[in-house]
Order: structure tokens, then sequence, then C-alpha cells
């Protein structure tokens, strides 16, 4: 059967344990001295091959083990420059949260001119309002000179007054319509630096804490004065209105006084006397008209000064612009050098790390090889004697041990018993020979 099986080791120790036992003429077995040797020699390199064997495989462990540590050495390099890698991008992220930070400040303060010019642009409705007023006034002014007309007769010296009153408030409508002008510039130039901001504030970025507390104190001032620019408006329109009112009333009146002087021609002293107190009305109207006009040449002056104080703070916000464009320049540098320095972090991790792959791989692949190799070598050598791992090696060894231990004792038994017949045949012949 072992020509069907293959001649393993333990068939081969069998085969010879066989051939060393023969038989005598009375059936006894008999051991052969050599081949009972031979076994024990072939038993013995056999147990040699299987150490040598186990020996090499403890190398191949040993190989890959170390190999295994270079690789966690590897590894932990890409970590540190992982990590540093990451310290660069954090580094990064908190410019962009800092940039962040002042494009909100600026977004705040941009917020707030646009307040400031909604506060102007109010306050000059408000003049346009009075304006208008004043029109209606003259509108009124311009009825009254009318009925002058139509009683020139005996209101004479009215007319005369009044028109010179016209001529006045022409004067200040004039110098009401400069200032407006004036005004309106200054706010178009306000609006283009405000659109100039807005169309630039994405891109602007500066450290605006050191003039945060002026600008609050100028914003307090500015809006101070507005108030109280407000409250003497509110107060210069409501003498407007009562004045208006007065005018109606005296419009009333002097209809009435045409109807009377159609109606009663006899009464011409009497007509005197209600010039007399129209004079005096008019008079005290005048003087009032005056002090409003003085008042609202001192709104206009004041319109002015918010409008040079307004342009002083486009002064100011451009110098800051400039200083943020400056400072923006500056983060740019400093982003394209961190840019660069990244970049060639990079280059350099990704050239290490290809360099010590391609030695890495190149040793790899020599020792995979040589391993290779030399497990083509041995299992072409040992494949119909050495199991296919370790385990079932060893569980062999132990098998073949075991049989040596047995055959060992079946030896021994043997030797007793090829002694004692030994002994018998000695003592068959010294019988034979008596």
């Amino acid at each position: 059967n072992s020509k069907v099986v293959g001649e393993t080791p333990i068939i081969k120790s069998f085969k010879l344990l066989l051939n060393s036992i023969s038989t005598v003429n009375d059936d006894k077995l008999c051991i052969n001295q050599g081949c009972f040797m031979q076994l024990l020699d072939y038993i013995y390199q056999v147990d040699e091959g299987v150490k040598k064997q186990l020996d090499a495989k403890q190398q191949q462990i040993d190989l890959q083990n170390e190999n295994l540590k270079a690789q966690e050495q590897m590894a932990q390099q890409q970590n540190d420059l992982k990590s540093s890698l990451q310290n660069q991008t954090a580094i990064a992220s908190s410019l962009q949260d800092e940039l962040k930070l002042l494009k909100d400040g600026f977004e705040q303060k941009s917020a707030q001119l646009l307040i400031q010019n909604t506060q102007i642009e109010d306050l000059q409705n408000e003049v346009a309002y009075c304006k208008k007023q004043l029109q209606n006034q003259k509108e009124a002014s311009d009825l009254l000179l009318e009925s002058e007309a139509v009683q020139k007769a005996l209101i004479g010296d009215l007319q005369t007054q009044q028109m010179q009153k016209d001529d006045q408030i022409s004067e200040l409508t004039a110098q009401l319509h400069k200032a407006d002008q004036q005004a309106t510039q200054k706010l178009i130039l306000s609006a283009d630096s405000l659109a100039k901001a807005e169309n630039e504030r994405d891109q602007v970025v500066a450290e605006l804490k050191g003039e945060k507390e002026a600008h609050k104190q100028r914003e307090l001032e500015l809006l101070k004065q507005q108030e109280l620019s407000e409250t003497q408006l509110c107060e210069f329109m409501q003498k407007i209105e009562a004045k208006t009112e007065e005018i109606a009333d005296l419009r009333d009146l002097i209809e009435k006084l045409q109807k009377e002087n159609k109606a009663q021609t006899e009464k011409f002293e009497v007509q005197k006397e209600l010039q007399k107190e129209q004079k005096e009305l008019l008079g005290e109207k005048e003087a009032e008209i005056g002090e409003l006009s003085a008042k609202l040449l001192q709104e206009t002056q004041k319109s002015q000064k918010l409008g040079e104080q307004n342009t002083a703070f486009n002064e100011e916000i451009a110098e800051l612009q400039k200083q943020l464009s400056q400072l923006k320049d500056h983060l740019k540098s400093v982003s394209r050098e961190f840019q660069s320095q990244t970049q060639l972090l990079k280059q350099n991790f990704a050239q290490t790390v290809k360099i010590e792959k391609s030695e890495f791989e190149a040793q790899n692949a020599d020792l995979q090889s040589q391993i290779e190799a030399e497990l083509a070598i041995l299992l072409k050598e040992k494949e119909e004697e050495l199991p296919k791992n370790v385990k079932e090696l060893q569980a062999e060894v132990k098998e073949q041990k075991k049989h040596m231990k047995q055959a060992k004792e079946q030896m021994q038994k043997l030797a007793n018993e090829k002694i004692a017949l030994n002994n018998q045949l000695q003592k068959l012949q010294a019988e034979k020979k008596k």
C-alpha cells in the first residue's frame, strides 16, 4: 500500500522496522541489528530536519516583526507630519476667524453710517417741508397783495411794506435753496462714499477697536445736535403753522373788510382805523417773520455745519479704508507665505513618503521574493514529508515520537525476548553437547 499512499516518514519507519524483523524456524521473531540501527538513524535525521524547519520559520517570523516595526515607525512619522499640517491649518482657521470678526465690525460701522445718512435725509426732508411752508406763506402774501391791489386807495403803504417783505422772503428762499443744494451735494458725496465703502467692505479688514470710542462720542454729539435741530425745527414748524393760521384769519378779515367797503362806502373813517389796526398787526407779523427767518438762517448754518462734519467723517472713513487696505495687503502676503510654506511642507512630506514607500516596497519586494524562493525550495524538497503548517507538523512530530516510544518499547521487549531465546538456545546447545 505504500506505493499508493506515498512513502511518508511513518510508513518508511514501519518498513524499516519490518525489514529488521525476521522469523526463524520455530516461528519466533528476531531483529536485524543493522536494520534497527538504520531505523534509529532515520528517526534522528527526521527530528533534526523538523528542528531546522522550525528554526527557519522562527527566523521568518522575526524578520516579519522587524518589518512591522519599521512600518510602525513610518506610520508614526506620517502622523507627526499630519499633526504639523493640522497645526498649520488651525493657525489659518484662527486667522480667518479674526478676519471675519473685523469684517463684522466694518459691516456694523457701515450700518451706523447708513443710519446717520438716513437721519440727514430726514433733516433734509424737514428743511424741504419748511421751504414748502415758506412757499405757502409766500402764496398767502401774494393773495394779500391781490387784496391790497383791490383796496389800493386805502392800503397803499401796506402793499409797499408787503413787497419789501416779499423780497426778503425771496432772498431767504434763495439762501435756503442754495443751502439745500449744498446739503444735497454733500449727501450725494456721502452716498457715493458709502456705496464705495459697501463695495469694498467684503475685501477690507481692520482693527477699529481704538477708533470705536471716539467714533461713538462723535455719533453722540451728532445725535444731540440732530435732536436739538429737530426740536428747533419742530418749534419753527409750529410757529409757521400758527402764522399760517393767523394769515388765513387775516385773509378772512380782509375779505370781510372788502365786503364791508362795498356795502358801506360811507364808513371811510372806520376803514382807516381798521387799516391802522391792520398795519399794526402786519408790523407785528413782519417782526415775527423776521425772527423766524433768522432762526431759519441759523438752522441752515447748522445744516451746513452738519454737512461739514459729515465730510470730515467721510474723510476719516477714507483714511480707515486706506488702513484696512494696507492690512488686507499684509494679510494677503501672510496668506501667500503660509500657503507657500504649506505647499512646500506637503511636497516634502509627499516626497519623503514616496521615497520611504519606494524603499520599503523595494525591501519588502526583495524580502518577499527571498521568502518565496526559500519557501518554494523548502516546499519542493519537503512537500511530501512536511505538513502544511506548524501545528500539523508539531502534531505529526508528537505522533511520531509517540510511535517511536512505542517502537522502542516494542524493540526493548523484543530484545528481552531475544536475550531469553539466546539463553534458552545456549542452554539447549549445552544440553545437546552433554
